[in-house]
């Protein structure tokens, strides 16, 4: 299985456009297709850059998009 990491610009995509490439692979990892890598500090970035006014996400998306993250995804601890 292939293990991604899905960085920020890419989230942001995905939700402000259904139809681009970012909501391909948004959807494919949360069906299972990939194995989406996270870590404590990458969730936190996606809260705080999800969350800013000028996106407009709805907080019913934002919290579906949590779920499905906690769910699908795998924590793991970055190396320094």
């Amino acid at each position: 299985m292939r293990r991604i990491i899905l960085d920020t610009n890419v989230l942001v995509s995905a939700l402000l456009s259904v139809k681009g490439n970012e909501s391909l692979v948004l959807r494919h990892a949360l069906s299972g297709e990939f194995e989406i890598g996270v870590s404590t500090p990458i969730l936190n970035e996606y809260r705080i850059v999800l969350e800013r006014p000028k996106f407009t996400i709805s907080r019913t998306k934002l919290d579906e998009l949590f779920s499905q993250l906690e769910a699908h995804a795998k924590l793991v601890n970055p190396v320094h």
